[in-house]
């Protein structure tokens, strides 16, 4: 937390089992990039309404992650070489509940509501 009570995530450690691995640095790509969509959804993700219209009607209003905010992410294959599957980009879905746990555990505060740009956590 930044003394003004806002986000910022140092490290994310992700694992997954896609079966065979045949190319692993193609694979932590995929994972760490989705770290990067992940994470600009439970930071920054909002479309506002006025009037019945959304407001960021161009993409140059819509905030993302930025290259210097992204967190050191490291990428954990799991080996079990039963299956042939693919990676894809799974970790979008874990990391706002891995975010705000970690948001919990640092506060005792719950967090409830997304995105975090919004709460003020101490």
């Amino acid at each position: 937390m930044s003394p003004a009570g806002q986000v910022k995530v140092h490290r994310m450690v992700l694992a997954l089992n896609c079966g065979h691995a045949v190319n692993p640095q193609q694979i932590a790509a995929q994972v760490e990039g989705s770290v990067a969509y992940g994470l600009t959804a439970t930071l920054y993700g909002e479309c506002n309404v006025e009037n019945g219209r959304i407001v960021e009607t161009n993409p140059d209003e819509y905030t993302i992650m930025r290259f210097a905010e992204m967190p050191t992410a490291e990428t954990v294959i799991v080996p079990t070489y039963g299956f042939w599957a693919g990676a894809g980009e799974p970790t979008i879905c874990v990391v706002a509940p891995a975010v705000m746990d970690a948001a919990f555990a640092a506060t005792g505060k719950p967090v409830r509501s997304l995105p975090m740009k919004n709460l003020k956590l101490e």
